[in-house]
């Protein structure tokens, strides 16, 4: 596939990954620190028997497997098993009840070969597991970035070696706070994580048909991480991809029928209705508080009712999804456009899911890894930028800065994957470094609430001039065609 953009041009993402000397040491270093931190504190958290969000899928693959899945959702008898692992959480009594799993009934089938294990054991695999396959994920989407043509352009002269990859790997998994702390927790990232970073580089390759597979799999276990990909699909008209989908979606629903019944299914909307109302319930272990979305935030407002804020909360939605949409409404084509793309879907996605969780934010990294490496110059232009621009304010006659300042701001904006890196930073990687190498958890718990804004940030950003963007490729495209010609000429 020929590049659309020239090679003066080309990221050098291969090259980012390859480290030597002190590079490589530091490294490693990092890598076994993180590694020995995150250890001790998975070690701690596995003997101190709570098991967490695990008791969900734990406790139901407990109770197919000894009563059928038959009153899989009957929220009394769910009570009731789970009784004997909501008094290791140490809560008080009576203030939660359980954690009702609610997820379809296939989701089941992921817990059960570690149900027949005893707790400590089984949340100690699961964790392992789950470790093993978010590392996977973002392994193999840093490997598509800083592979010639593996996005749908060559953004790089080389392919990155498998041991950097791998080494990238480990540190974005263990330094990213969501996807640590979904870990701790006992949800299952892993999975979620390595099937959106399947149906990630599937759309960005053109095989809309595996998207539609890898996406189905997914909305098997969360479907609420699927709101900005079938957005995106219907806007930038992925119809393979979206029928695929919607038949992989009508297959899982069969077995779903097939498995618990028509009386399930009206036992899983009543649990629905029951356990997820607006401001939720703390007694199943459902916070609006701790959510990434529009309903969270308006849930916060002092004396607003449940119809009210479910109402605002509508009205934001839509609003949302529109502008995303019309800013979005040409097709991007290239992994670069494409990338910006499904980066802003992802953002809106979370927005504006009903039920969006903070570990939810897993979602936002491999696409941000994707749109970062394949725009590093840009990155490194903006971020030289906006420091000349922030260094204008304190030396306001310096030539360079001035010289800098008379650049177009569009110019500025459309190179926001800078700004990206920055907030990723800041608002995880810093913090999740910081936590597991001294082992803070008032440090995790206060970079955990700071952010929640992560959403929010990302989908300003990757909405900002989305034109530009795409003038800017196609500026660079005719620069190619017309540097081929002259070349061609002499």
């Amino acid at each position: 596939m020929r590049s659309d953009i020239p090679s003066t041009q080309l990221s050098r993402a291969a090259d980012a990954l390859r480290l030597s000397g002190p590079g490589r040491l530091a490294t490693i270093a990092v890598c076994a620190m993180l590694v020995y931190q995150f250890a001790t504190t998975a070690f701690s958290y596995v003997m101190s028997g709570d098991l967490r969000d695990f008791m969900q899928g734990y406790s139901a693959a407990q109770r197919v497997l000894a009563e059928g899945w038959s009153g899989i959702y009957d929220l009394p008898a769910q009570i009731a098993f789970q009784h004997q692992y909501v008094i290791r959480t140490g809560a008080p009594l009576g203030t939660l009840d359980a954690l009702p799993f609610v997820s379809l009934p296939p989701a089941a089938l992921i817990f059960m070969p570690v149900a027949v294990l005893p707790p400590s054991a089984a949340v100690a695999v699961w964790l392992v597991v789950n470790l093993a396959l978010a590392a996977t994920g973002i392994v193999i989407t840093a490997r598509a970035v800083a592979t010639p043509g593996a996005m749908g352009l060559s953004a790089t002269h080389h392919a990155a070696p498998t041991a950097s990859a791998i080494g990238a790997g480990v540190l974005c998994a263990l330094s990213f706070v969501p996807l640590v702390w979904g870990l701790l927790i006992g949800q299952s990232v892993g999975f979620s994580l390595l099937l959106y970073s399947l149906g990630f580089l599937a759309l960005a390759r053109g095989q809309d048909r595996a998207a539609g597979i890898s996406l189905a799999l997914l909305a098997m276990i969360k479907p609420q991480l699927l709101v900005g990909p079938v957005v995106l699909m219907l806007v930038q008209r992925r119809w393979n991809a979206l029928a695929t989908l919607a038949l992989g979606g009508a297959l899982l629903g069969a077995l779903s029928i097939a498995l618990i019944g028509v009386e399930g299914v009206a036992s899983y909307l009543h649990l629905l209705g029951q356990m997820d109302s607006f401001f939720g319930d703390g007694h199943l272990g459902l916070v609006t508080g701790l959510m990434v979305n529009w309903r969270s935030w308006v849930a916060r407002v002092p004396g607003i009712d449940a119809q009210t804020g479910m109402l605002i909360t509508m009205v934001l939605t839509v609003a949302t999804l529109i502008v995303v949409g019309y800013a979005w409404r040409r097709r991007a084509i290239g992994g670069r456009a494409f990338a910006r793309a499904y980066l802003c879907f992802t953002a809106a996605g979370l927005i504006c899911s009903f039920h969006s969780t903070y570990q939810d934010l897993i979602i936002l990294l491999p696409v941000g890894m994707a749109a970062i490496g394949l725009d590093r110059p840009a990155v490194l232009a903006t971020i030289r930028g906006w420091s000349l621009a922030l260094s204008a304010k304190l030396q306001p006659r310096s030539r360079e800065v001035a010289a800098a300042m008379r650049e177009r701001p569009s110019r500025l904006i459309s190179q926001w994957p800078g700004l990206v890196l920055v907030a990723t930073l800041l608002l995880a990687v810093i913090p999740g470094v910081a936590w597991l190498l001294v082992g803070s958890h008032a440090l995790l718990r206060a970079w955990i609430w700071a952010s929640m804004a992560a959403p929010a940030l990302v989908l300003v950003m990757a909405s900002t001039l989305p034109r530009a963007a795409l003038g800017e490729v196609t500026a660079l495209r005719r620069q190619s065609t017309s540097d081929d010609a002259s070349g061609a000429l002499s």
